[in-house]
């Protein structure tokens, strides 16, 4: 794994509940197969910035939960997200970031701090 540290990488897989998958040819997974590949892939590498296009989407709920859990491992480790969604923000509220920001035809329709609990 290039500059990655393969036991994230492995416990990523393990939250995701993507083992008995990794053998299977690519053109047989599902749409949220899929969609946690392009996950995993994302956390690979030892990014600083890691982006995340639609994460919230047809992944089941169980990955749903261990990806939030994912995610705020890595805000404590000073990794900055980017994260584009057209979910409401249910979801964002339940990450740990500092500061949003909300677009609406290509502009920022609302930006902010997170109030620290």
């Amino acid at each position: 794994i290039k500059n990655g540290n393969k036991d994230d990488t492995l416990c990523i897989i393990e939250k995701l509940n993507m083992n008995s998958f990794l053998d299977n040819e690519i053109s047989t997974y599902s749409d949220g197969m899929l969609k946690k590949l392009s996950i995993l892939l994302s956390f690979i590498g030892g990014p600083r910035i890691i982006l995340l296009d639609e994460p919230f989407i047809t992944i089941d709920q169980a990955s749903l939960s261990a990806l939030f859990e994912i995610i705020r491992e890595y805000v404590k480790r000073k990794i900055s997200f980017i994260i584009s969604s057209h979910e409401k923000d249910m979801y964002i509220r339940k990450l740990i970031f500092d500061e949003y920001f909300l677009f609406k035809n290509k502009k920022i329709e609302t930006s902010g701090k997170f109030p620290r609990y």
